[in-house]
């Protein structure tokens, strides 16, 4: 974007005021030599324009990154929504456990003391041998069934204490995952605001490089009136003083433009570099802002997941995740049911229990807890 114009380089010791009359072709001469140099303005116009479309393809790159920013930031609200959801339903599905768990306690401590009762029951008929051998029997039987029974409340209860932690566990994931969303999407929002800055920056400078040249060319038309007053003063015949005073003005005038151009090419030897360097900065601002954030994201994600994070910083290691890993390979049962069998005396004690609630609803979380995520 180098403007070139390192060809005006004049020194403003080198214009002198005339001191005596000098034919027009001279004056044309000395014109020739040091303003007509100095005309770049088609020169600047063309770099100028080259400059708008470079900031033009630059704040459409800067329109589409945003856009991208704000979808992303539309997709991590949505799965922050979804996560707050499933931390719901394993809330709930936590309370119906525990109300199962303490069920189920309820109901083996009144087997315990069933058992008590039919093994003091049992005791006492063992002195009665002879004449209760039926009984015994049948007690023995319905003896074996509470064992069994109680074996199988004791695996439920296991199998319960195990969906309770693993529950634990899907809510302290769940909540991880909360937080690194809401970490994304304040970086995103961030990284939003400041290529809406960047936005604003290029188009201020650009004003400030248009209203550069309208000075610059009003400047310039200045200096050719100020030539052509010369050139009438000189083809005039006045005295030489009175042309002295008549052509000062105008020799001032020009002396300033010159030394105003001067100026201009010591600071502009040095502006195409700024500028260049200041639209490569905003880009690698941007590239390496958004770089950074997908790089955070993987390794977040291949933390939660348990993942090799150098692995999945180089990009080798695919990023998926489902909440069903915390699941073993012996998966649980959706339901927990047990049947127990009727129990009975010669007549005197038959009794039935009912089968307990069902937990479809843990089976139904933890087919709604199964989210798949790719990177």
């Amino acid at each position: 974007m180098g403007i070139g114009k390192s060809s005006l380089s004049v020194q403003p010791a080198e214009i002198q005021i005339p001191t005596c009359l000098s034919p027009p072709n001279q004056i044309r001469r000395v014109f020739d030599t040091f303003v007509r140099p100095s005309m770049w303005g088609k020169c600047y116009a063309k770099e100028l324009e080259r400059l708008n479309i470079a900031l033009d393809e630059e704040k459409c790159r800067l329109e589409r990154t945003i856009q991208e920013f704000r979808e992303e930031h539309v997709r991590m609200k949505s799965e922050y929504e979804s996560t707050i959801a499933a931390v719901k339903m394993v809330e709930q599905d936590k309370e119906a456990l525990q109300s199962t768990t303490a069920a189920l306690m309820e109901n083996l401590s009144a087997l315990e003391t069933e058992k008590r009762s039919i093994l003091d029951t049992l005791e006492q008929s063992e002195s009665q041998n002879s004449r209760l051998s039926q009984v015994t029997r049948k007690l023995q039987v319905t003896l074996r069934g509470i064992e069994d029974e109680t074996l199988s409340l004791l695996e439920e209860k296991e199998d319960i204490e195990n969906r309770y932690q693993e529950n634990e566990l899907r809510a302290k994931v769940l909540e991880e995952e909360k937080q690194i969303i809401s970490q994304q999407s304040s970086h995103l929002l961030s990284s939003l605001n400041d290529l809406l800055s960047q936005k604003d920056l290029a188009e201020s400078e650009l004003r400030l490089e248009v209203s550069a040249r309208l000075e610059a060319e009003n400047r310039l038309k200045s200096a050719q009136d100020s030539v052509q007053h010369l050139e009438g003063a000189l083809q005039t015949d006045i005295s030489p003083s009175a042309l002295r005073n008549k052509i000062l003005p105008d020799v001032k005038k020009l002396r300033m433009f010159f030394e105003h151009v001067a100026e201009e090419a010591r600071l502009d030897a040095n502006m195409p570099v700024i500028m260049k360097n200041a639209v490569y900065a905003r880009k690698s601002l941007a590239k390496k802002a958004r770089s950074h954030i997908l790089e955070q994201s993987r390794v977040e994600k291949a933390k939660t997941l348990g993942l090799d994070v150098t692995e999945a910083a180089n990009g080798t290691a695919p990023l998926k995740r489902s909440l069903s890993f915390m699941i073993s390979k012996n998966s649980l049962k959706p339901t927990l049911s047990r049947s127990l069998s009727a129990r009975g005396s010669s007549g005197a004690m038959s009794r039935s229990r009912a089968k307990p609630q069902k937990l479809s609803n843990v089976g139904n979380t933890s087919s709604l807890l199964s989210v798949s995520e790719g990177d």
